[in-house]
Order: C-alpha cells, then sequence, then structure tokens
C-alpha cells in the first residue's frame, strides 16, 4: 500500500517509532484540490473527471487502514494533521484502538477488507498517471541536447518515431556504448578527426626527413610477422618486425628499397602455431595475379613519382547542414512478408527518410 501511495506522488512525510516506518497521510484528503486550497500539500495530486470517484473510495480505505495502525500507537497520536484528525472514520478507528486492542484488531480487519476490493482500482489510476508523467518526462530529455548538439538521452529518434518508445532502454543502452567508445577514442587520439587520419599512421609512409619506408600494423594476436613481397623474393623471413605493448608491428626500410606498383603481403604467426599471409589493412591498392585461375589477392606498394600522382581539381564540398542518406533498402523496407516496390518505399519510407 505505502509504494502505492508514493507513486501517487501523494506528500507522505514519515515516522519511525518502535522500530516501524509508518505514514502519515497528510494529503489524501487534498485529492482533487487546487493548492490554493490545500497549501501545505508538498504535492497536490491533480484534478481528475471521470476516474476521481474511484480513486477517492480507494484512497480512503487505504487511508483509513493506515491510521488505524497509528491510532494503535499512542506516541504517533499527536503528529496527525487536523485534516485527518477530524476524519470520523479515523476518529472511530482511534476510538477503537484507545478503548480495547481487540476493538482495533477487529476495526483494522474490517478496513482492510474494504481497501481489498479497489486497491486494484488505486493501482490503474497510480499506473495512470505514472505513465503521464513518464511521458511527460520522456518529452523533455529527448529534445535535451549538450553544447556539442549530442543528445542527452540517446532518445531523439523517438521525437520521429513514436513506435520506438517501447524500446527506449535498449535504445539509451546503444547511446551509452556509442558515447563510451567514442570518449575512448577522444581521449586517446584527441578527437574523431584525428582518429580518422589513422592512414597517416599504418599502413605504408615515407618518413619525411629520411625518407624511409614505415610500415605498421595492428595485429595483437599475431606472435610473429613478416613483410614480405616483390622487393625481397618473397622471402619468408627475409623482413621481420617488432611488436610494441600496444600490438603493432612495424619495420623501417631504406629509401627506395620497395619499388612502386609491386606486390606486397603481411605474414603472420597465430597463437596455435599457424602462419597466414594477409594483405596489408591499410593497403592502397590490391589486385590479383593475372592469368592465373583462382589467384588471390595481393596488395600493392602505391608510391608514384609527383608527376603520376593525381591532383585534385576541386575544393572540397562544404559540410551539410543536416546527415546525407548514403543506401536505403527498396526491397526490404516495407513490414509485409515480401520484396516491397519502389511505389511502396516512396510512399511509405521516403517521407520517413
Amino acid at each position: 500500500l505505502l509504494g502505492v501511495l508514493r507513486r501517487a506522488r501523494v506528500a507522505a512525510p514519515f515516522v519511525s517509532a518502535r522500530g516501524s516506518t509508518f505514514l502519515l497521510l497528510r494529503s489524501c484528503s487534498s485529492f482533487g484540490r487546487t493548492p490554493s486550497s490545500f497549501p501545505d500539500a508538498t504535492h497536490v495530486i491533480p484534478p481528475l473527471t471521470h476516474t476521481q470517484h474511484v480513486c477517492e473510495s480507494a484512497f480512503s480505505a487505504v487511508k483509513n487502514v493506515i491510521l488505524c495502525r497509528l491510532h494503535n500507537m499512542s506516541a504517533s497520536a499527536a503528529l496527525f494533521s487536523p485534516t485527518i484528525a477530524r476524519s470520523p472514520t479515523a476518529a472511530h478507528a482511534g476510538r477503537a484502538a484507545a478503548s480495547s486492542p481487540a476493538k482495533a484488531l477487529k476495526a483494522s480487519k474490517s478496513l482492510k477488507a474494504a481497501s481489498r476490493s479497489s486497491r486494484g482500482q488505486a493501482a490503474v489510476l497510480v499506473s495512470a498517471m505514472s505513465q503521464q508523467q513518464s511521458a511527460a518526462d520522456a518529452a523533455t530529455s529527448v529534445s535535451a541536447v549538450d553544447p556539442k548538439g549530442y543528445s542527452l538521452s540517446g532518445l531523439g529518434v523517438v521525437a520521429s518515431d513514436a513506435l520506438l518508445a517501447p524500446h527506449a532502454p535498449h535504445l539509451q543502452y546503444r547511446w551509452a556504448q556509442f558515447n563510451a567508445i567514442k570518449n575512448a577514442i577522444v581521449a586517446a587520439e584527441g578527437s574523431l578527426v584525428e582518429f580518422a587520419k589513422s592512414y597517416e599512421k599504418f599502413g605504408f609512409n615515407t618518413d619525411n626527413r629520411t625518407g624511409e619506408i614505415v610500415y605498421r600494423e595492428w595485429a595483437p594476436a599475431a606472435t610473429a610477422a613478416f613483410l614480405i613481397g616483390d622487393f625481397n623474393a618473397w622471402d619468408p623471413v627475409a623482413t621481420p618486425m617488432v611488436k610494441d605493448e600496444y600490438g603493432v608491428w612495424s619495420v623501417k626500410l631504406p629509401r627506395g628499397s620497395i619499388k612502386h606498383n609491386t606486390r606486397v603481403k603481411l605474414r603472420m604467426c597465430k597463437p596455435d602455431g599457424g602462419w597466414v599471409d594477409r594483405i596489408p589493412a591499410w593497403i592502397r591498392y590490391s589486385v590479383t595475379e593475372e592469368g592465373k585461375m583462382g589467384a588471390t589477392y595481393d596488395g600493392v606498394y602505391w608510391d608514384p613519382p609527383p608527376a603520376e600522382r593525381y591532383s585534385r581539381k576541386h575544393g572540397s564540398p562544404r559540410k551539410p547542414k543536416a546527415s546525407r542518406i548514403y543506401e536505403a533498402h527498396v526491397g526490404m523496407a516495407g513490414q509485409d512478408a515480401k520484396v516491397s516496390t519502389y511505389r511502396e518505399f516512396a510512399d511509405d519510407v521516403l517521407p520517413r527518410i
């Protein structure tokens, strides 16, 4: 019963006596009143219409059960507010408690029986009120953003699609995961932009000062790594790599050691002792051997002379004000178990995008 009353936002100061916590329902009788007519209530339940008569009887019964318990404790009798003390039912329960413990028990059982029949109605009302409050809170949290424009709750999408509201907890979980990873990247790299420049460190790059070729690859599970290719006649152990504490393998080669447009691969030893050859993850170009059936791809070291390098003819496009849709799957865009049509996509999905 106390839980129901708390969820109903009833102003309920607590008082402890003889090891038990009881509730003084100072604002139960304020049901349906305005703040001006009941100024001492911390929270006043708003006026109701068709459900008022249902919950008034339910809360009255619940109130009287607790009042009977309070009257049964002389230490708490003086703590009742005048509003509740004037209640005829409460006064009757109090007199019964004061005159005889047996009468008090009988009165308490009678009031509990009366409240039991209406408890379900009270719970329904409380649930409706809680849902209304949750909806109001959600509307506020959905629109809240931080100074950089990021959603604080991760529920911005719910504002555009109310059908996603039941999935709010999972959406918030995914948002929390995103923020955790983003924050870790920013802490390590400085920003997402700097993180996106990993190609300047990994793969094949040239040291501007010495002209050396520097190759790096992240493979923390590998126990050994070698760079192989046309430049060393595919010798499996001729060019070993060194692993650092972060699982990054690297090797430096003298200027001109690897010729432009020649094939290269990474040879690694797995934890189980097996060896595999792989294309470098940051390779700029990859081809298969011509004329060979079932040939696998090889990475290609791409470092053309300045005269052969492509130079941009146009500037970068301006940053758009909104996201751009990269791809949309028309056939699977509907809810029915069929291949959706372009007409259905244009009518039902495109407006949402």
